[in-house]
């Protein structure tokens, strides 16, 4: 079985080498490795033109991109892999630019729930349906480090990757003051470790994965960063979506689920089923509104983008 390990960063620098550092340990436990550099490829950034999946929730069509850039290539390799290991540094508090439009480009034409749906309108309407290769459920793990302790977004935001490739996050590691970590043995251990979890998630059904990392206050998707609303049954996971209340107790934050919450998860497939459901049934409605109001909302946008010119670099 194959663990696909994805970076972005300069060749044979920190980030390279814990992911290869995890991928050496899930290879010592019998996995099939490979690694690619997100700056070695050419992802245009998404925009929003819906051309990938506007048809999907009707007729199952749609899923082709108007650039013709390597995702191809990239989702040819997510197909192969049974597991993913993810490994990136920090640039202002976040993974890099390159991480990001890979992520923006994983949107609704991969969700795995959005691509089902499409799958089995098309096989009822007596067409060929899609690579059931996307259908797979792959364990996934996450690294982020930085050079400062300004890396508290780096995991929330590598961990959304697991959403619309319906992969089981089985492990994430933060470093932060990076710069020496590789010297401590226990770093590399800790890293071993989380390769080893891959491998040994690879194949198994999604209820018998088990996530083996440090604890976090999500039990679904085991990140720490909330949105707190004004009262203490309004917190929110920024990655995941569910709602809990929060508490402390003999000094330490709590935070309590209704167990109802987990199947609205945007890491389960029966929360993207809702969100999926969710955005046909408002989508309708938003376009049924739109269509009442197309010629003034036309007008309004068409006057509202006329007080001033776009300002663009002289490429002369």
């Amino acid at each position: 079985m194959k663990i696909l390990g994805i970076f972005a960063g300069r060749p044979r620098q920190v980030s390279e080498f814990w992911l290869q550092t995890a991928l050496k340990a899930a290879a010592d436990e019998g996995a099939e490795v490979e690694l690619i550099n997100l700056r070695d490829l050419k992802i245009h950034p998404c925009t929003g033109c819906r051309v990938c999946h506007k048809d999907r929730f009707r007729t199952g069509e749609g899923g082709e991109c108007i650039f013709k850039d390597d995702m191809p290539w990239v989702d040819e390799k997510i197909l192969e892999c049974d597991g993913m290991i993810v490994c990136m540094p920090c640039f202002e508090n976040s993974p890099p630019s390159e991480f990001k439009l890979l992520l923006d480009r994983l949107g609704p034409s991969h969700d795995v729930v959005a691509v089902r749906d499409g799958h089995e309108k098309l096989l009822a309407a007596g067409k060929k349906g899609v690579d059931e290769r996307w259908f797979k459920k792959r364990p996934c793990a996450f690294i982020s480090h930085g050079g400062s302790e300004w890396t508290t977004l780096g995991l929330p935001v590598m961990s959304v990757m697991a959403v619309p490739l319906g992969m089981k996050i089985v492990d994430l590691i933060n470093f932060s003051f990076n710069m020496h970590c590789a010297m401590d043995e226990k770093n590399i251990e800790r890293v071993r470790r989380l390769g080893r979890t891959v491998a040994k998630n690879m194949g198994l059904p999604e209820d018998q994965m088990k996530y083996m990392g440090d604890f976090g206050h999500c039990p679904m998707c085991h990140n720490s960063t909330m949105v707190l609303g004004k009262k203490a049954d309004d917190v929110t996971c920024a990655v995941c979506g569910i709602k809990g209340t929060i508490s402390v107790e003999d000094g330490e934050i709590k935070i309590s689920y209704d167990p109802k919450q987990f199947e609205l998860s945007h890491v389960t497939d029966s929360g993207k089923y809702i969100h999926l459901l969710d955005m046909n049934s408002q989508g309708k409605e938003e376009m049924r509104k739109w269509r009442e109001v197309a010629p003034q909302m036309e007008k309004l946008i068409r006057d509202g983008t006329s007080y001033f010119t776009v300002s663009k670099p002289d490429r002369k």
